[in-house]
């Protein structure tokens, strides 16, 4: 496979998933600062890069051949190495990293018990696991186009236990941008709020969300109003949430 082809099957389609991308390792930075670290599924993508910035040494690993060579060759850095896995098993020594991130990929795995059972393995003893995982009940699923691919979205609770079957803590925050609100108000409710909004606020606010969609289709995360400071770790309303973020510790 080509590169070109390599980046758009690994990396997040359209400018918005990118930058929603980076937070994720912005986030991830407290856990791995001065760490051997092991970015677990990385695709294409630069976060092994960003995440070597920070920690001693890390280790960017995917399934796919593919995107490991257009990672090494696009994301390169002095204590950064790249490395194809397996699917079910990880070639590394029990104990090898202090921390292991992994984003959007355990909804990938069909046995989640065993994945999050190799990466305890490969984790020291006071190793954090840092992820990322859509919700399996998020709100509006429904209407989105399913993913072939993810064969274990799951609940809040199901997460959780998961987890926990492994780790001695489990912290788990909904990824946000802006506040988590409750599902809207059943549609003749909120007609009648509508019909109290003066119009020239409606137009207003109608133009506005116009222009932040054109200029994020158009990839000018600017122009959109989109920063990767805009995402946060909210522990409140977790359960509504599109996207789970968690850390997890290994006793020592």
């Amino acid at each position: 496979m080509a590169d070109e082809a390599a980046k758009a099957f690994y990396m997040p389609a359209g400018a918005y998933a990118q930058i929603k991308n980076r937070a994720r390792y912005h986030l991830a930075k407290p856990h791995v600062v001065g760490r051997e670290v092991l970015d677990l599924g990385c695709g294409a993508r630069p976060g092994p890069q960003y995440l070597a910035r920070h920690a001693a040494r890390v280790v960017g690993a995917d399934v796919s051949a593919e995107a490991v060579a257009y990672a090494s060759a696009n994301f390169p850095a002095p204590n950064l190495e790249y490395r194809v896995v397996g699917e079910s098993s990880l070639p590394f020594p029990d104990g090898s990293f202090d921390a292991v991130v992994s984003f959007e990929v355990i909804e990938h795995a069909a046995d989640t018990a065993r994945f999050v059972g190799e990466i305890h393995r490969v984790l020291r003893p006071g190793g954090t696991f840092i992820g990322s995982t859509p919700n399996g009940l998020r709100p509006g699923k429904e209407r989105q186009k399913e993913n072939p691919d993810h064969v274990s979205e799951m609940s809040l609770d199901q997460l959780r236990g998961v987890l926990g079957e492994k780790f001695e803590r489990v912290e788990i925050f909904a990824l946000a941008r802006g506040a988590l609100r409750h599902p809207a108000p059943p549609r003749g409710v909120a007609g009648r709020i509508k019909s109290l909004v003066p119009l020239r606020v409606k137009s207003a606010v109608k133009n506005a969300l116009l222009r932040s969609k054109a200029a994020v289709a158009a990839g000018n995360l600017a122009g959109a109003g989109v920063k990767m400071e805009d995402f946060s770790l909210a522990s409140e309303n977790i359960e509504l949430a599109g996207t789970f973020y968690f850390v997890c510790g290994k006793s020592r």
